[in-house]
């Protein structure tokens, strides 16, 4: 059998920041349905992190804060605090990979980097306006704002 060209492995994670109940979101500046890919050390994007149900990858509701990004999915849903975020990268709007994006934070001595893609966006039905879907840019620019202001 090939091994394959990542791992998931348990790094010794402290506990995760616990995302409030969803009816307790905070006010969101982003909101979005998306598909959480998995967590991997920074340092290391072949090391996949276990740690806390993060190793699984699904369906997960992105909602994005002053105070955080929280993930809210049924492996686990997770936090990951705006004073923690370091920066986020994503794909040019015109590139097939323009829904994927990923966040880089830190979590007690770990530098994680953490990947989603978000769902296309659809026009409302009936709806004979054309809607523009920026893909994951606005994501990009809005936890980079954050980043920069926690740097």
């Amino acid at each position: 059998m090939t091994p394959l060209p990542w791992r998931r492995d348990r790094h010794g994670l402290p506990p995760l920041a616990e995302c409030p109940k969803v009816a307790d979101l905070p006010e969101p500046k982003l909101s979005a349905g998306a598909r959480y890919l998995g967590t991997e050390l920074a340092s290391d994007a072949t090391a996949r992190v276990a740690d806390h149900g993060l190793g699984g990858a699904g369906s997960c509701r992105l909602n994005l804060s002053a105070e955080a990004l929280d993930v809210v999915r049924l492996a686990g849903a997770f936090r990951i605090p705006a004073a923690s975020v370091r920066g986020a990268v994503g794909h040019r709007s015109d590139s097939p990979q323009a829904h994927r994006f990923a966040v880089r934070w830190q979590h007690g001595e770990h530098h994680l980097t953490t990947r989603f893609e978000l769902s296309p966006v659809k026009p409302a039905a009936g709806s004979t306006k054309k809607t523009a879907d920026r893909g994951a840019q606005p994501w990009v620019r809005a936890l980079s704002k954050i980043a920069k202001e926690n740097a």
